[in-house]
């Protein structure tokens, strides 16, 4: 029953995400996936995870997606600005995500436990911050800056094809990219049209790290599976591409 249950849960949440077509239902995905992998390995029932795992992460998303009106992101940020509200949110998401999963499951104390969640969160975002920047420290070709809303790493360390990738509030960029930053220099690359272009997409990205956390990474690849692994079709690439082309 409760194999059953994981995979019509499953497949509803690819239907919902190929007919609503955001990116936040790759975080109901991601975490429903991530819920159902973690009561397998427990030995606990999975269909009952998955379908909370879902639960968690609508709730996270719609969380996240507050936060950000709540703690909005300025035009011109700090790495300290970035850092503190990044802190702010993950602890938000995490404590209001326990109250309202109490809540569901009827718990007589909702707020028990919510600060330790709150906590838990922020400690993952740290530490996903922290593995990222050790990362980009080691791959970085030159000077590190920061640039618009992100700390922008020049260096070749790429897939192949790649001009960019965002890892939470570090952008990893070509040297012809990081060096040209936000002047938009006309070039051609892939579907892009000049370097600003390349950063406002990778900014999108960052957005969508805001919102999520920790969960942005498994709702990414989540979501990347449920699209048949076709790097077009992930909705989160396709709302990148959109704020791009819609920027400038």
């Amino acid at each position: 029953m409760g194999a059953l249950m994981g995979g019509a849960g499953f497949y509803a949440v690819q239907l919902g995400t190929a007919l609503v077509g955001s990116t936040y239902w790759g975080a109901v995905l991601g975490q429903a996936s991530l819920s159902a992998a973690q009561a397998a390995f427990a030995h606990q029932d999975v269909g009952q995870a998955f379908v909370l795992g879902a639960v968690s992460g609508a709730i996270g998303a719609g969380l996240g997606r507050a936060s950000m009106k709540v703690i909005p992101v300025p035009e011109v940020e700090t790495a300290g600005g970035a850092f503190g509200r990044q802190a702010a949110r993950d602890f938000a998401r995490g404590a209001a995500k326990s109250v309202v999963m109490n809540v569901i499951r009827g718990e007589d104390h909702p707020f028990e436990g919510a600060l330790e969640a709150g906590a838990l969160e922020y400690s993952y975002g740290f530490a996903q911050t922290v593995a990222f920047a050790s990362y980009a420290n080691l791959v970085a070709d030159g000077d590190i800056t920061w640039q618009g809303h992100s700390f922008v790493i020049p260096t070749n360390f790429l897939p192949k094809d790649a001009t960019a990738m965002r890892l939470g509030m570090f952008t990893l960029a070509r040297p012809y990219i990081a060096d040209s930053g936000y002047d938009y220099t006309p070039i051609r690359a892939l579907e892009f049209q000049s370097t600003g272009e390349i950063l406002d997409h990778e900014d999108e990205h960052g957005a969508q790290y805001n919102v999520l956390g920790v969960m942005f990474l498994p709702s990414y690849l989540a979501d990347w599976a449920a699209r048949g692994f076709v790097y077009d079709d992930i909705s989160f690439e396709r709302d990148a591409r959109e704020a791009a082309a819609g920027g400038h």
